[in-house]
């Protein structure tokens, strides 16, 4: 069967093409033309089984070339292990401190410098009071104002306001007049305590006798106050001190610590005795005769 004129592959194999007028082949192989203008129908050229089975082999070939390429690299390279992966770290970072205001730092300032006051200065030690919080708010610049919260020796929580100026270096504060009136139950010294001999205290009567020192002892009769005042000798003498409450009759005498733990004085211009102890006391005459007088009260 003729083929109709026009290109085809080259029969012999080559890579040009050849022009078939119809009834042979032109001698000369070349490129394939343009194809025709879109108004001509194109024509499908069918390749010769030759250029195909060529075209095959060739494909086949480079397909060849490129395994035994990559089966060469397979073989001759040795393969790289896989970098071990790092096991899971979980890092949880530290809550940032929050940072002090100024304020804040002001008040923590007030706090302990007002407690150390209330401690130490006369005017509240004796009132016990604790300061529980301090809040300032900013005024302007470095001066500040707020709430002290001091807690009584009763357990009440009082607002004391304060006013405060503040810088880097001192931190100054203060509160207005009778901001403390709250505290003046508390702060008064214990009452002393009622001595046990009216008109009395530690060193004797208050209108006489008494001593220079703490009397170790102190007798009030109904008849007589008496007064044993102390002596630094080394022979322990004391000195009896008496007042007859009826004529306002006063004597002194050296007097000694007896064994049952009273005194005795005698007046050298006429022997008589005088004994006294937390019971009372007796006066001995001369001649014998005792004179008790009880005790109403007894000192120290």
């Amino acid at each position: 069967m003729s083929q109709p004129a026009g290109w085809y592959p080259d029969p012999l194999g080559g890579p040009a093409a050849r022009y078939r007028n119809g009834t042979g082949w032109d001698g000369t192989a070349e490129e394939f033309p343009e194809p025709a203008s879109p108004t001509t129908e194109p024509h499908v050229v069918v390749p010769s089984r030759r250029w195909l089975w060529t075209l095959g082999v060739a494909v086949t070939a480079v397909g060849a070339a490129v395994g035994a390429t990559l089966l060469t690299l397979q073989f001759s390279e040795k393969p790289t292990a896989a970098p071990p992966v790092p096991a899971t770290v979980t890092s949880i970072a530290p809550a940032p401190s929050p940072q002090q205001s100024s304020a804040e730092k002001a008040a923590a300032d007030v706090k302990t410098s007002m407690q150390h006051k209330l401690d130490t200065d006369p005017d509240f030690a004796r009132a016990s009071l604790t300061v529980i919080d301090v809040t300032l708010v900013q005024k302007s610049g470095n001066e500040y104002k707020g709430i002290a919260t001091v807690r009584s020796r009763d357990g009440a929580d009082h607002q004391v306001p304060v006013d405060v100026t503040s810088d880097s270096a001192n931190t100054l504060w203060e509160t207005p007049p009778g901001a403390f009136l709250f505290a003046a139950p508390f702060n008064q010294p214990p009452p002393a305590p009622t001595f046990p001999v009216p008109g009395a205290d530690d060193a004797g009567f208050l209108a006489g006798p008494r001593c220079m020192d703490t009397a170790p002892l102190i007798v009030l009769t109904a008849q007589s106050r008496v007064v044993i005042c102390p002596d630094d000798s080394p022979a322990e003498v004391y000195e009896y001190r008496g007042l007859r409450i009826s004529d306002g009759g006063q004597i002194e005498l050296p007097a000694k610590r007896t064994e049952t733990g009273g005194f005795i004085a005698v007046n050298p211009a006429d022997g008589t005795r005088y004994v006294v102890t937390r019971d009372g006391l007796k006066i001995i005459t001369p001649g014998g005769e005792t004179y008790s007088e009880a005790a109403v009260a007894v000192g120290p």
